[in-house]
């Protein structure tokens, strides 16, 4: 097996896992930042949403994602396609 072959499907997952993460990442700001605005609506409440706090949060997501993916990126890199379909 190619090194090439290796890094690019590592990069692959790796990419994947951070993508799927910070498209969860930024459905739950959304989600965070519409209940919040719902809430403030009816208690009367103020609302301050800090820029800064959600791209922060938004990283920590993409973090996580690239270090959830590791593993099981790393792993199915070292797999011959051939064999990894048939099992």
């Amino acid at each position: 097996m190619q090194l090439c072959y290796l890094r690019s499907c590592l990069a692959e997952f790796l990419i994947e896992s951070s993508l799927l993460t910070m498209v969860g990442g930024m459905a739950g700001a959304v989600l965070g930042a519409v209940t919040a605005y719902g809430i403030a609506l009816a208690s009367g409440w103020p609302l301050s949403i800090d820029p800064a706090v959600v791209g922060g949060v938004l990283l920590l997501s993409r973090a996580v994602g690239i270090t959830a993916g590791m593993y099981p990126a790393s792993v199915a890199s070292k797999l011959d396609p051939v064999e990894a379909l048939r099992n």
